[in-house]
């Protein structure tokens, strides 16, 4: 695959994972409330932003999955079903700590903090890097 249609797809699923999870974020808040301050405090944008990034590793995990399970079908590796194994395990790790949810099930979502965010985006970029490699 050509540099540059491996960079559209990368990006493409970075800004899939961005709209949706913005609209999800949105969702989640409710109606606005035009009594309130219009700036949202420290702890709910880290978690908006943690949403955000755990719907991009979403599908940049689904990404990974799909384009080795096709090396698999053509090359037939073992270090091939590794990685199969490795991204599963990736995608579920996506899953789980996507706010979303803890939230579905009736728990309360994480506490805030910037550590709440530096797993998920060190995930999407090794995940990014895996996609842009296993393309070339």
């Amino acid at each position: 695959m050509n540099r540059k249609r491996t960079l559209i797809l990368v990006g493409a699923m970075v800004v899939t994972g961005i709209v949706i999870g913005y609209a999800v974020s949105t969702l989640r808040q409710g109606p606005v409330s035009h009594t309130h301050t219009p700036i949202q405090p420290p702890s709910e944008l880290l978690q908006k932003a943690k949403l955000i990034i755990s719907f991009v590793n979403l599908f940049l995990m689904i990404s990974l999955l799909v384009i080795y399970i096709d090396i698999y079908r053509s090359v037939k590796s073992r270090f091939t079903v590794g990685l199969i194994v490795t991204i599963l395990a990736l995608l579920v790790y996506a899953v789980t700590s996507n706010p979303v949810l803890p939230a579905l099930f009736g728990y309360p979502i994480s506490g805030p903090g910037p550590f709440l965010l530096i797993p998920d985006v060190f995930t999407a970029l090794a995940a990014a890097v895996l996609i842009y490699l296993s393309l070339e």
